[in-house]
């Protein structure tokens, strides 16, 4: 977003020794203010004696104030401020009314006098430097500079400005845009990236981003840290992921994807991956796609969490359990099992053997019924 520069640009630009540009202006009654009427007045050079040389002159005449007029609506309604001060000192000549609105000044306590008379610059120095560099290269295009409003605030602005000649003197043409929501809102992305890059070297979970459209997907530092392998190694394609899923993992993994994405709904798998060093690790994955205004999926976000330890503990206890099933149901030994209150939870045909109770006799007992 740069400030318009098309009336500008339809300013001439001539090195050094050439004349300047220059604007004519004429007095609004109405208001009683000076309007802008035109760049680049050109006295027309064709002979106005004679039938068709007065009929070129009047032509000449018409394309002229149609030209002023042109150049007064741009003026007065430009969006963005555009004002003519004095190349030497700053005095404002002429400001619009955008101008006022974001500077919070009236016309009349700024026209006629220096911009650092009204406190406009927020760093008088950066006025001078602005002026050095415009005096070097007779034009500026999208110059950052920072000003401030009446009541003190900073105002961030892209500036496009000329040297032109404007009532006999050297000024300067300006527009600016107000580009302090946008940088504010720069800013404040740049911070959530830096607080985002944080988090992730801080999680011990590995991110993924897939874009849909062009099917690169982002794996974060910690993702191949997982898996031992550097960039080249695992680039950034969905077939890396792939290729390496467990064979018996991938059809199932792929498939939950694909019903993400058909239904928008929650992502959550658990399947191996293949390490670096040709073993299988576990992880737990979830993630969200994200659609487009027609509701197309263009991306796809999660993470993996490492589970291998967790699966590990949980095959250890159900071996562990189905050891003690076996030997439960196989009544060797007599075997029961209660709550803290002593209520039966299971027990089996030994144990009611030895106390001398059938099974449906003992449910209706409890530990303190036998002790």
């Amino acid at each position: 977003m740069h400030p318009p520069t098309h009336f500008l640009e339809s300013l001439p630009t001539a090195p050094s020794e050439d004349p300047l540009p220059s604007i004519g202006q004429r007095r609004n009654s109405s208001e009683g203010r000076t309007a802008l009427l035109q760049a680049c007045r050109q006295t027309p050079t064709t002979s106005s004696h004679g039938p068709s040389g007065k009929v070129r002159a009047e032509n000449a005449e018409q394309r002229l104030r149609e030209s002023e007029d042109r150049f007064e609506k741009i003026f007065l309604c430009c969006p963005e401020s555009v004002s003519i001060a004095r190349l030497s000192d700053g005095t404002l000549l002429e400001i619009n009314d955008a101008f006022l609105e974001w500077t919070g000044h009236e016309r009349d306590q700024v026209l006629g006098k220096p911009s650092l008379e009204i406190d406009l610059w927020k760093d008088p120095g950066d006025r001078k430097k602005f002026v050095d560099e415009l005096k070097e290269n007779r034009s500026l295009r999208n110059y950052e500079a920072e000003f401030k409003h009446k009541n003190g605030a900073p105002i961030e602005v892209l500036i496009s400005a000329e040297i032109v000649s404007f009532e006999q003197e050297t000024c300067i043409l300006a527009i600016a845009r107000d580009i302090t929501e946008r940088k504010r809102m720069l800013n404040a992305l740049r911070f959530d990236e830096e607080r985002y890059k944080f988090a992730l070297a801080g999680s011990t979970d590995g991110i993924w981003d897939w874009n849909l459209k062009t099917g690169e997907v982002y794996y974060s530092d910690r993702f191949r840290e997982l898996l031992g392998f550097s960039t080249a190694e695992f680039p950034n394609r969905i077939e890396s992921w792939l290729d390496h899923l467990h064979p018996d993992d991938r059809e199932g993994a792929w498939g939950r994807i694909q019903d993400c994405l058909n239904s928008n709904n929650q992502y959550e798998d658990e399947f191996r991956i293949r390490t670096k060093w040709d073993d299988y690790l576990w992880f737990k994955s979830r993630g969200q796609a994200h659609c487009d205004s027609k509701g197309i999926p263009i991306r796809m976000i999660g993470s993996v969490q490492d589970r291998t330890e967790k699966k590990r503990v949980e095959q250890a206890l159900q071996e562990s359990e189905e050891r003690f099933r076996k030997y439960f149901d196989l009544d060797l030994v007599g075997m029961a099992i209660s709550t803290t209150d002593l209520n039966w939870v299971e027990y089996n045909k030994h144990f009611c053997d030895l106390l001398g109770y059938t099974m449906g006799e003992i449910e209706k007992l409890s530990w303190s019924d036998l002790i």
